[in-house]
C-alpha cells in the first residue's frame, strides 16, 4: 500500500481563525487537507475560532491584535469543548491559543518573525508592539505543541532558529495541489507565459511586466497571460488580461486548467512566497515555472524550472529568454511534472496522519 492509500484511524479537530469548509479558506488548503485526511480514515472535526457574538460584545476587536487573539481563543475553547473528544488538535495559524491539556499541532508556511523581516503586508496595520505579542503567542504556541508542521524548509529552518524549537519536532510536510490539470502534448514555440495572482504587487506583476516587454524585442512572438486582480494595465502586444478565476466555480476551474494546458511557463517572481501552490498546479500540466530566491519556491519548483531575486529584471528577462527555447522548456516541464507528485493531499495527510500517530 503507498504511503498515499495508507490508511489510519482516529479523531482530529481542524482548528481554523474562520470557516476551514470554505473552499477559498486559506487557499482552500483546510478544506483540501480535511478532505484527504478524512479519505484516509481519520475522522475530521472542523473547529472555528472565529470570535462569535460574545466574544465580539465582551471585547473591543482589532485585526490580529491582543483583544482579538483573546477573543478567538476564548471562542476556539468554548466549541471544542462542544465537538467532543479528540486525539489531536491540527491548528492553522497562530491568532489563537488552544486550551491546556490538548494535544496540538501547528501548520504553518511562514512565522510571524519572517514576516516582519520581509516587511509583509499582513502586517501593516500593527505597530511594533502588537507585532512582537503576536511572535510571542506564536512562540508559546510552537513550545506547547506536539508537532511542528511547515509547508517547506525555509519556514521550518525559521520555528527551529527562531523560536528555539527542537528539530525533532518540527516536519516538513509540504502543500497539497488544488487543481490537477492533465499533462498534455503542446507546441512549445512561440512561448507562452502565464502569471497567476491576486496580489499584483507583491507577486512581482511589474518586475514581471518590464521582464517580458524586454523580452518581447528577443522573441516577438511571446504572449503572457495575466491571471488575478491588478492595476489597470493599457493593452499591449502579446498581453492576455483574464481578471480573477475562482477555483469553487466550476467554469473557472476549467478556464484555469486549460491556461496550465496551453502554457509554455509558469512566471510569479513573488517579493515573498511562502510555498505557491500555483507552481505545483502548474507541474501536473507539465509546465516549469520561475520562481523567486525569497520563501519556498525552491522547494514547490524543484528541479522543474528556475529561481531570480526579487525585482531582478534582467534575471528574470534571462529565466524567461531560457525557457523561451522548447527543447529546455520541455525538459523542465518533465521533471516539474514528476516533482509534483510527492505534493498531494493525500501524500501531505498521510504525513501529518502518521506524525501524529493516528
Amino acid at each position: 500500500m503507498s504511503a498515499a492509500e495508507a490508511q489510519h484511524t482516529g479523531r482530529i479537530a481542524l482548528a481554523y481563525d474562520g470557516d476551514s469548509r470554505e473552499p477559498s479558506a486559506w487557499s482552500g488548503i483546510p478544506r483540501n487537507l480535511a478532505d484527504a485526511l478524512q479519505g484516509a480514515g481519520v475522522e475530521v472535526v472542523h473547529v472555528s475560532a472565529e470570535p462569535g457574538r460574545l466574544e465580539r460584545r465582551l471585547r473591543r476587536l482589532s485585526i490580529h491584535g491582543e483583544d482579538r487573539a483573546a477573543a478567538a481563543t476564548a471562542a476556539f475553547a468554548r466549541r471544542l469543548r462542544r465537538s467532543g473528544s479528540v486525539d489531536a488538535v491540527l491548528q492553522l495559524g497562530s491568532e489563537f491559543t488552544a486550551p491546556d491539556g490538548v494535544r496540538v499541532a501547528t501548520y504553518d508556511d511562514m512565522t510571524i518573525l519572517q514576516a516582519r523581516r520581509l516587511e509583509h503586508p499582513l502586517l501593516d496595520r500593527l505597530g511594533e508592539a502588537e507585532i512582537e505579542a503576536w511572535a510571542e503567542r506564536q512562540r508559546s504556541i510552537f513550545a506547547a505543541a506536539t508537532a511542528c508542521f511547515t509547508a517547506a524548509r525555509w519556514a521550518a529552518d525559521s520555528v527551529i532558529e527562531d523560536y528555539g524549537v527542537p528539530a525533532e519536532r518540527v516536519h516538513v510536510v509540504g502543500f497539497g495541489r488544488n487543481l490537477d490539470p492533465r499533462p498534455v502534448d503542446r507546441e512549445w514555440s512561440p512561448p507562452r507565459y502565464l502569471f497567476v495572482g491576486q496580489d499584483w504587487r507583491r507577486k512581482g506583476g511589474e518586475t514581471l511586466l518590464a521582464a517580458f516587454r524586454a523580452l518581447r524585442q528577443r522573441v516577438p512572438g511571446a504572449t503572457l497571460t495575466v491571471v488575478g486582480h491588478h492595476p489597470r494595465l493599457a493593452a499591449e502586444p502579446g498581453l492576455e488580461l483574464t481578471g480573477g478565476l475562482w477555483l469553487n466555480r466550476a467554469a473557472d476551474r476549467d478556464r484555469m486548467e486549460r491556461l496550465y494546458e496551453s502554457s509554455t511557463c509558469l512566471v510569479l517572481p513573488s517579493e515573498i512566497e511562502p510555498a505557491g501552490i500555483v507552481y505545483l498546479e502548474a507541474a501536473a500540466a507539465g509546465v516549469p515555472s520561475i520562481g523567486t530566491t525569497v520563501g519556498g519556491a525552491a522547494e514547490m519548483i524543484g528541479d522543474g524550472g528556475r529561481l531570480v531575486d526579487p525585482g531582478d529584471v534582467d534575471g528574470l528577462t534571462a529565466a524567461m529568454l531560457e525557457l523561451a527555447d522548447p527543447e529546455t522548456a520541455a525538459s523542465l516541464g518533465a521533471a516539474a511534472r514528476e516533482h509534483c507528485e510527492r505534493f498531494t493531499w493525500p501524500k501531505i495527510a498521510d504525513r501529518i496522519a502518521t506524525v501524529l500517530d493516528l
